[in-house]
């Protein structure tokens, strides 16, 4: 007789093993004693086989039980066997411990545990585990051995990232027994940050307030200070990090902002304040009829050439005069000229130089886009380095590259015919990548426009990630049968029919698990897994 785990800490697999090959199917009558429960009460050993089918045995409380063979008789026309010999099994089956009571205190890099176990003597329990997860309970750990047995009350899990949330499971056990796990959540901190402050631009004799910005992470609390000498009329309130008042006298000084935490760990940042003698003026927007145009008025619309070619947005200068420029500055304050891609949807892209101002003071663009014709959005900022600035948005409409090349897999790519299993996981199978076909450039510092990945629709439980190729899953009860599946590559440019893509097909075939087996057999496995038999 034969005992290994179950799925669940209180479950046991038992089965039955001959020393040869049954000559026809054998059942064997199962009893139990003791806290035990078993299902089904009889398995069955197949013909030609040594080994039975499963039965499932449940631990329903602490102690000793006996796992006893009602054997048969052997019929006449086996031949040269007079009887079947066996012993029972004793079993010692031990009650899962109860779920700890848990809490968790957040350090740098890593979490402390505290648990308690109600009346532990009572349970049991010979020690604890942890294990934790990143991804929300998606993937864990394996399951670690708190030193200290039955005694410890907490661990130090280290190597952890700050700022991601974690979650730890902690259990106890006995002996190979594991009782019901407790989860908490913890996200670990940080070193000590500070964030970088803009240099500050005021007016003499006009009121001014800031609020500096906070310290996170380290050891809280914080203690600020803002060291050198603060512009006349100026004061910091360290309690609520605070420089206001009003400035007297026109002038230029660079300020020290530290952040001290408990520990004594200091994080400083400096920033300039520059007391201007009158206001100044920022930027403004020019329309292209030289019309002042309001702040975040569009710069126009400009068709961008195919596959990300160079196109030079002929409507007006940037900022150089005569004529009516994108910006213009009253005070004569040189401009600085910034650009923003945040707005671009994701199959457009900047590539090679991006945008840029060429030596004429035209604006440059070198964006590709893929799939469809789309409209996106750059920002163009203009800084007069005095604290003034003025963002105007450009739409842009961008077309996919023109339809030359089919992409196509290459002929030792083939992907063979799977054979699955219901309630089985199969394997991850990463399907081959095409090659070919029509792409834009590669973006500049980005992932290059890959080629576009899909299957037919799958059988239940099995999944497709398209971003690895991956197939993976579990079949669902219903999913028995052959499907044909057909697998695909699609390019980046406008042509989404087949005669543009790399197709194959292949065959899943699902068993349903019990099928092929001889009648008793899948009886008793029906019984005891409570799968769906054969069709």
């Amino acid at each position: 007789m034969e005992v290994t785990p179950g799925e669940l800490d209180d479950v046991r697999n038992v089965r039955i093993k001959l020393k040869e090959a049954a000559p026809e199917d054998v059942e064997v009558a199962l009893t139990v004693s003791g806290g035990m429960e078993i299902r089904p009460s009889s398995v069955v050993i197949p013909q030609g086989e040594v080994v039975s089918d499963t039965a499932v045995l449940r631990l329903t409380g602490n102690g000793l039980g006996t796992v006893g063979l009602n054997l048969p008789a052997v019929p006449s026309r086996w031949q040269g066997v007079s009887g079947f010999s066996g012993s029972n099994l004793e079993q010692t089956f031990v009650q899962p411990p109860p779920a700890p009571e848990l809490e968790a205190e957040e350090f740098i890099d890593e979490v402390k545990l505290d648990w308690s176990l109600q009346n532990i003597e009572q349970t049991m329990a010979t020690g604890f585990e942890y294990r934790f997860s990143s991804d929300g309970g998606g993937t864990w750990s394996e399951w670690t051995t708190v030193e200290g047995g039955a005694s410890a009350t907490g661990v130090t899990v280290t190597g952890l990232s700050a700022g991601t949330e974690y979650r730890f499971e902690v259990r106890a056990v006995a002996g190979v027994f594991a009782g019901l796990a407790t989860v908490v959540a913890a996200t670990p901190r940080g070193l000590q940050t500070l964030p970088q402050i803009e240099d500050q631009f005021l007016v003499r004799n006009t009121a001014f307030s800031m609020t500096l910005p906070a310290a996170t992470g380290g050891d809280p609390p914080y203690t600020y200070t803002l060291l050198v000498t603060l512009p006349a009329g100026l004061t910091f309130k360290p309690e609520t990090r605070t420089l206001s008042g009003t400035p007297t006298t026109a002038g230029e000084w660079t300020l020290s902002y530290s952040a001290t935490d408990a520990g004594g760990t200091v994080e400083t940042r400096q920033f300039k304040v520059k007391v201007l003698p009158w206001l100044n003026r920022p930027p403004e927007g020019l329309t292209r009829d030289c019309r002042i145009a309001a702040p975040g008025t569009s710069i126009g619309r400009l068709e961008l050439n195919n596959n990300g070619e160079a196109t030079n947005f002929l409507d007006q200068k940037v900022s150089t005069l005569p004529g009516c420029p994108i910006f213009r500055d009253s005070d004569a304050d040189p401009l600085t000229i910034h650009f923003s891609y945040e707005n671009l949807p994701p199959n457009m892209r900047p590539h090679g130089e991006g945008v840029i101002i060429s030596n004429i003071d035209t604006l440059v663009l070198f964006i590709a886009t893929a799939d469809r014709r789309t409209e996106g959005t750059i920002t163009v900022t203009a800084d007069d380095g005095k604290g003034g600035r003025m963002t105007r948005p450009l739409t842009l409409i961008g077309h996919p590259p023109p339809d030359r090349l089919v992409p196509r897999f290459e002929p030792d790519a083939a992907v063979a015919d799977l054979q699955l299993e219901v309630g089985k996981e199969m394997e991850p199978l990463v399907l081959p990548a095409a090659v070919g076909g029509d792409r834009p450039p590669v973006a500049r510092g980005d992932s290059p426009f890959e080629l576009l990945y899909r299957t037919s629709v799958l059988p239940a439980g099995l999944h497709f990630d398209a971003a690895t190729r991956t197939l993976s899953g579990v079949p669902e009860a219903d999913a028995a049968g052959a499907y044909v599946i057909e697998y695909r590559a699609d390019d980046r440019d406008s042509n989404v029919t087949h005669l543009d893509a790399a197709i194959q097909r292949f065959t899943v075939r699902i068993a349903s698990g019990v099928c092929g087996r001889p009648s008793a057999v899948r009886t008793a496995m029906v019984a005891a897994s409570g799968a769906a038999d054969c069709a």
